[in-house]
């Protein structure tokens, strides 16, 4: 489990890098490397306590007016349970919930990323097409939600 921490720490070094070392776990349970989403998807890192986190997602909520994101992947550093009251509250349907694998992913996450909320951006084969950290409003923001929703492969 060591080595999966280990792992879990490295995010993304920028347009272009794999992350395929970052493992999460999914509110089922099932331990995964990102990679293996299989299609373009957003990976949004959160925590319970970003206030600006909680804005996004009822931004998201707004622009899809009810309509499902099944390609956000919101990865909360408290833990995949801890997303589901945040996605509720801002009205956000079908994403992905996931966390670290474990307290001490949980704490190399925390250093790794640059603050809350982080954007990547996956391309099919998890490699990352690009980063954005911080939430940059709603105009900003919709490419990457088309994205999420499965109407476009990149931002």
């Amino acid at each position: 489990e060591a080595a999966a921490d280990a792992r879990a720490a490295t995010l993304a070094a920028g347009p272009g890098a794999g992350v395929s070392a970052l493992t999460v776990r999914t509110a089922d349970g099932r331990i995964l490397p990102l990679q293996r989403i299989g299609e373009p998807a957003v990976v949004m890192v959160v925590s319970q306590t970003c206030g600006v986190c909680k804005e996004a997602l009822r931004d998201f909520g707004r622009m899809q007016g009810g309509r499902a994101l099944p390609r956000l992947w919101l990865v909360t550093l408290e833990g995949a349970a801890h997303g589901r009251p945040m996605l509720d509250s801002a009205g956000v349907r079908g994403a992905v919930l996931a966390g670290p694998v474990s307290p001490a992913a949980e704490a190399l996450f925390t250093f790794q990323i640059q603050g809350t909320p982080t954007f990547v951006a996956l391309d099919a084969r998890g490699a990352v097409h690009d980063v954005l950290p911080g939430y940059p409003g709603r105009e900003a923001i919709a490419p990457w939600v088309e994205v999420m929703a499965g109407r476009r492969d990149a931002p």
